[in-house]
């Protein structure tokens, strides 16, 4: 089948399926009922609109790479085997065995487009790392609803270099430098000092601000426990970003500062989307943050 769009309202949904109508394509709703057990929502967690049903993978992916040559970005190819309801198969089960004592390889994170922002399969990651094999890391942010599009729901750190914060008191794959696995809850403290030694918390690394995939930050709105498959928002917020997140930050209200790597404040922006210098952090502030670090920096370069 083709997924066209996940829609948080019944009414979005039937507004999605009318349009397709009058397109020429023949779509159902089917509800999302199943919601964290820990929610305290009580209503459907959305409405898919899809269509089709398909015996073969490529007849569906025809489907979907008309639709979004049709303006309908979000469309994918999914298999219902995977929808989590009563199924017969059959399956094919693929299973990665490696021997620590004879391998002469490593194990090693990457993530997609080698980059925060966007998405890639898991085949064609293993193919750019030349790879013997590839498994799924983790969770991460599907469509700009909720945040940074490929952003990573919870800690990663690729190459010793911390790329995203963690979803505070959820459980992680710890990897050391000899290949060891251990699982272990993890949380992470960012903050920034300025020139008169005042400390100010960062709420989050290389993601849109406001949207928390997962909740675990500082001061969500919704919870600041985790909660799986749960945007939590924040309006006023700091956010730290590195080249890790691409060529430049996000466009939005708010403020900027560029910081170099010696640790001085090189650029101050009343705005935020420009760009990320190499080697440079961009600090971005939203609502009350934005004015605080804008009076702040603003004093500091005069």
């Amino acid at each position: 089948m083709v997924d066209v769009d996940f829609l948080n309202e019944k009414e979005e949904a039937i507004e999605l399926k009318e349009k397709l109508k009058s397109k020429g394509y023949t779509s159902f709703i089917k509800t999302i009922k199943e919601r964290a057990q820990d929610d305290p929502e009580q209503k459907p967690l959305g409405y898919v609109v899809r269509i089709g049903s398909y015996q073969e993978e490529v007849q569906a992916k025809v489907i979907q790479e008309e639709l979004v040559s049709k303006g309908y970005k979000d469309s994918k190819v999914i298999f219902t085997a995977e929808d989590g309801e009563p199924t017969t198969g059959p399956w094919a089960v693929n299973v990665i065995e490696i021997n620590p004592k004879t391998f002469k390889g490593s194990v090693s994170p990457t993530i997609a487009a080698k980059q925060i922002p966007g998405k890639e399969t898991l085949t064609s990651m293993s193919k750019r790392t030349n790879a013997l094999g590839g498994i799924n890391g983790g969770y991460f942010v599907m469509g700009p609803k909720d945040g940074t599009e490929g952003d990573l729901a919870g800690i990663s750190m690729i190459d010793g270099e911390l790329v995203s914060e963690a979803v505070n008191g959820r459980t992680s794959l710890i990897l050391n430098e000899k290949n060891l696995a251990s699982i272990s809850t993890a949380s992470t403290k960012l903050s920034i000092q300025s020139s008169d030694d005042s400390d100010r918390e960062i709420d989050g690394l290389n993601r849109a601000p406001g949207l928390i995939r997962g909740c675990g930050g500082i001061g969500d709105n919704e919870s600041k426990q985790p909660k799986h498959d749960f945007t939590c928002t924040d309006a006023s917020e700091l956010i730290q970003y590195t080249s890790k997140f691409g060529p430049s930050t996000p466009k939005g209200e708010g403020a900027e500062a560029v910081i170099d790597n010696t640790g001085k404040v090189i650029e101050i922006r009343n705005s935020r989307g420009g760009s990320i210098p190499l080697g440079s952090t961009v600090i971005a502030g939203t609502g009350e943050s934005a004015i605080g670090y804008l009076e702040i920096y603003k004093l500091k370069k005069k």
